[in-house]
């Protein structure tokens, strides 16, 4: 059976905040290094994604890391697309703040600036 936010249940993966609009392919490349960072002391890791690129299109931006990390278990997590859905993410995420990164697109300032309001390591990405 599955069960919704069974995410919540696994205490041993890193979680990674992907929220991007337009620019997805400059968050993969930041979250690709990320867990590749991190990949010495972590084999699992949790993608979540908020955007307003709907399921399943939002795909197509993280094909990249799909394809290229075959080293760690690797799940992604659609999370909805506003600053509320957001904000219900961050709260489900604050037991696992020290294993948790936001990667936000620059032109989303609302977003980082909620992911920062709550202490969340927070990458902004952007030209």
């Amino acid at each position: 059976m599955f069960m919704k936010n069974n995410w919540l249940q696994n205490n041993n993966s890193f979680h990674i905040v992907l929220v991007f609009s337009d620019s997805g392919d400059l968050i993969v490349k930041e979250a690709l290094f990320k867990i590749y960072e991190l990949g010495s002391k972590f084999k699992v890791f949790d993608i979540h994604v908020v955007s307003p690129v709907n399921r399943p299109y939002y795909l197509k931006f993280l094909r990249e890391i799909m394809q290229n990390i075959i080293a760690f278990s690797l799940r992604v997590w659609y999370n909805g697309s506003s600053i509320e859905d957001l904000e219900k993410l961050i709260n489900d995420l604050a037991p696992w703040k020290n294993r948790t990164i936001f990667v936000v697109e620059k032109d989303m300032p609302e977003y980082y600036g909620l992911a920062r309001s709550f202490n969340f390591e927070t990458v902004v990405v952007g030209d």
